[in-house]
């Protein structure tokens, strides 16, 4: 059985989601303001919450991808390149303390 995380430990992962949104938002030419009303938002309150790793519920995050027409996977990744990087470091430790 499963146990579903607290939403204490869910609220810090969601923290912990480094994106490209600032990037590409720039890049496009577009201000918060603009955004967020690209994407239906009247504040641009969850576009500042975005940038700063908040997750965007799916719906967002496709309205995200039309607004900048950029993938998620673009947004994100940077933030999957790194957890790749741990990954692969942490199998290397346990591999070298396994076979001494």
């Amino acid at each position: 059985m499963t146990q579903k995380p607290n939403s204490k430990s869910a609220g810090r992962l969601r923290r912990l989601c480094p994106n490209g949104i600032r990037k590409y938002r720039k890049e496009s030419g577009l201000g918060q303001k603009d955004l967020a009303f690209r994407m239906g938002h009247k504040s641009v309150a969850m576009v500042s919450r975005y940038e700063n790793g908040i997750t965007p519920s799916f719906e967002n995050l496709t309205a995200l991808e039309f607004a900048l027409q950029v993938s998620y996977r673009l947004l994100y990744r940077d933030f999957a390149t790194r957890i790749a990087a741990e990954v692969r470091k942490r199998r290397e430790l346990l591999h070298r303390s396994a076979n001494p």
